[in-house]
């Protein structure tokens, strides 16, 4: 998608300039992101969504601070609509731009439940670290502070949270819902 799309451009002709303006804007707003600037697209206009339901997901979306998550269905609630986890999920599906209106950080129930249990696991474990990396329980290995070969198997049966698709990719949305710091 052209980038004049993305943005509300309002010159009729679509000056060069006007767009180039609006390129500019937004790649300072990723560089400031990439500083972890929880502001960073905060000041961008968007175009508007197609329709009421999209602009109200879009604005759920965008609610959801930096190194944080919300699952389908809190948006779907948050929009007055608690019945309408998938079609949160289809919104976040046809999102033009991903990480400017993040949905990346929304994430099936399933996620959250997983940290939860991987949360009172570590508690359990003494706050079991990821020996390879530090990370505290995320990977495959054995971890540091746990107290027997069985609490490593346990921790160890968790793996890589399950995060949910992503338009460009589960692994993206993993890494950068790991940048932002949102997995603990």
């Amino acid at each position: 998608m052209p980038a004049e799309s993305l943005l509300h451009v309002t010159t009729p002709d679509k000056q060069p300039h006007v767009v180039a303006v609006a390129v500019e804007r937004v790649e300072a707003a990723i560089a400031a992101w990439g500083r972890r600037d929880a502001t960073a697209f905060d000041h961008l206009q968007l175009a508007p969504a197609r329709t009421d339901f999209s602009a109200h997901a879009r604005e759920a979306m965008c609610a959801i601070p930096f190194g944080s998550m919300a699952t389908y269905g809190d948006l779907a609630a948050e929009i007055g609509n608690p019945r309408a986890s998938r079609a949160i999920g289809t919104a976040c599906a046809q999102n033009p731009i991903p990480l400017i209106v993040p949905c990346h950080r929304v994430v099936p129930q399933h996620t959250v439940d997983a940290m939860r249990q991987r949360d009172e696991l570590r508690a359990k474990n003494g706050g079991a670290k990821d020996v390879r990396s530090g990370v505290a329980v995320g990977g495959k290995g054995v971890r540091s502070g746990a107290k027997n070969s069985a609490e490593n198997s346990e921790l160890a049966g968790l793996g890589r949270l399950d995060v949910g698709n992503y338009a460009i990719g589960s692994d993206l949305k993993y890494a950068l819902l790991e940048f932002e710091g949102a997995l603990g």
